[in-house]
Order: structure tokens, then C-alpha cells, then sequence
């Protein structure tokens, strides 16, 4: 049966009727048009199984998104800030705007493996600033007896502080390192940590 049938039997633009099918790639009619031959004829059958297609066509789209549900890219908001829980993916707001969040999300879940790092470090900071992350770590690999003596410094630059106050940058960096190194935070040219508030020049949260 023809969308030209269709429409003078059904009472509606066939086009409107299925322009979610075709949107999703279904094809117009894609239930009706599983009818035999015979029974497409029948004006009362097609349009009662319109009704059908049309409330089927959205159980359809919401079977087919379930491989993308956790893909952070595409799902929604609501389940980009689920999946940044999950990930613990810091400094999540839902005031920011979605594309950032979906960053963030992306950057934390894409480093679990190796948190704590400079690469870590680097990466999750980017993503919440914005802005390229230099981050000095003076550690390495070194042989017996030849590693220089105290915990050693990183330092973390960056030109914005993105969202964020520089209190709670500081907080997200100290709760990032290990804990035993000495930690520098430089934010546009200013020194946020250590400074004469602080009460230590250490105080890195990871183990």
C-alpha cells in the first residue's frame, strides 16, 4: 500500500505519521507494511495498527540505544553525571554545559588506570580548565643509592582555573598526588600553594 493510500485511508499525512520511523532509520510503515498483502487493504486494520507502530516505534529506539547508553559521547545528561559518579570524576556540575561535563567524565574514566600520575594529573586538569596543564614531576627511575635525597616537588601550572575557585583547584590537586611529595599549584602566573595560609608544603591525598 502506497503512503498516498495511506493518508486518504488513515485521515493524516502518512509522512507525519511516520516521521519517527524514518528518523530512526526504521523506514516509514515498517510495521504496517509486515501485514500480507491481503490484509494492507483493510482500511480499520492499517490504521489500528498505526497506533501500534507509533507506540512501538519508541520501545524499538529504546532497545536499540542500550549498547550507547554508557557510551559518555552520546548518552544523556543525566547518565553522564551517573557514569562521572562511578568514575568519581571531580569538580561535576550539572550547571556546566554538557559537552564539559561529557569531557570530564571522559578524561577521569579514560586515566582510572593509572590516577596519581603526571599524565592523570594532566589530563583530568585539562578537562576541567580548559586550558593546556604543565605538570613537573621531579621523580624517576633511578639507581640504588643514586635517588636524590627529600620526596620531591611536583609542580602544576595552568592558565585558568576553569570553574573553579582557586581553594577548591588546590583541594582537587592535593587530593590527586601521592602523599608524600612537596606540591607547587601555579594558576596564571600567581602561586595558589604552598603560601603563608598553608600549613605544610605537603599534603598530597594519595598513598
Amino acid at each position: 500500500m502506497s503512503d498516498r493510500e495511506l493518508t486518504s485511508r488513515a485521515g493524516q499525512p502518512a509522512t507525519t505519521r511516520h516521521r519517527l520511523s524514518e528518523q530512526l532509520g526504521y523506514g516509514a510503515g515498517w510495521l504496517v507494511g509486515a501485514l500480507p498483502l491481503g490484509m494492507q487493504g483493510d482500511d480499520f486494520l492499517v490504521r489500528f495498527l498505526s497506533i501500534f507502530e507509533e507506540v512501538a516505534t519508541t520501545l524499538r529506539a529504546s532497545a536499540d540505544s542500550i549498547a550507547r547508553v554508557a557510551d559518555v559521547d552520546v548518552t544523556s545528561p543525566e547518565m553522564v553525571r551517573y557514569l562521572g559518579e562511578w568514575v568519581t570524576a571531580p569538580a561535576l556540575d550539572s550547571r556546566l554545559a554538557l559537552q564539559k561535563q561529557r569531557h570530564i567524565v571522559h578524561a577521569t574514566g579514560a586515566t582510572i588506570g593509572h590516577r596519581g600520575t603526571a599524565a592523570a594529573l594532566r589530563a583530568v586538569l585539562g578537562a576541567i580548565t580548559g586550558d593546556a596543564v604543565d605538570v613537573v614531576d621531579e621523580g624517576g627511575v633511578y639507581r640504588e643509592g643514586e635517588a636524590p635525597k627529600g620526596p620531591g616537588t611536583v609542580t602544576i601550572r595552568t592558565t585558568s582555573a576553569g570553574h573553579l575557585r582557586d581553594g577548591e583547584l588546590v583541594e582537587l590537586i592535593l587530593s590527586s598526588v601521592p602523599a608524600h611529595v612537596q606540591v607547587v599549584v601555579e594558576c596564571a602566573g600567581r602561586t595558589l600553594y604552598p603560601d603563608i595560609t598553608s600549613p605544610s608544603t605537603s599534603g598530597g591525598g594519595q598513598a
